[in-house]
């Protein structure tokens, strides 16, 4: 293992992480950026700085400790399938290209090698989702009320 995976690999892990859970990869990007220094200088420093900007409000407990308040996939372990699938699901070239070069040991195909997020099955399902009911919230004093409209079929096996 080298020096930088033995870094990463004590990140703040969110998630599953278990064989029985699954295992999510969601690390702690601030958190990241602190065990990764050494590798990439004052870009470490910049992005700390940012998060502490753009992170408004952070609650974590003693066992989250490191916590910076945003979190990214990062595929601590190299898995074809699970790397595949992210690549499905993404829409950032550039990120892309991030995990291709830290996932030496797999071999992925990027189909929607695009920056156009609105041609993805991922958009796709989603809009088509938001098209079949609409929903709206009302906060009055205490109260809480959700209002489903529209096609109501996708509720009857539920």
């Amino acid at each position: 293992m080298s020096i930088l995976s033995k870094a990463i690999s004590g990140v703040q892990l969110y998630g599953g992480a278990t064989v029985d859970e699954g295992f999510s990869n969601s690390v702690d990007l601030g958190d990241m950026a602190v065990k990764t220094s050494e590798f990439v200088g004052n870009t470490s420093d910049v992005l700390i700085n940012t998060l502490n900007e753009t992170v408004l409000y952070r609650v974590c407990g003693e066992r989250k400790a490191n916590s910076t308040g945003l979190a990214l996939y990062y595929p601590l372990w190299e898995n074809n399938d699970e790397l595949q699938e992210y690549m499905e699901i993404s829409n950032s070239v550039k990120y892309k290209e991030f995990l291709r070069k830290i996932c030496t040991q797999c071999n992925v195909e990027d189909s929607s090698n695009t920056e156009d997020f609105n041609s993805s099955w991922a958009w796709n399902t989603y809009n088509q989702d938001m098209q079949t009911m609409e929903y709206k919230t009302i906060l009055d004093g205490n109260s809480y009320e959700l209002n489903i409209l529209g096609n109501m079929d996708m509720f009857k096996n539920v």
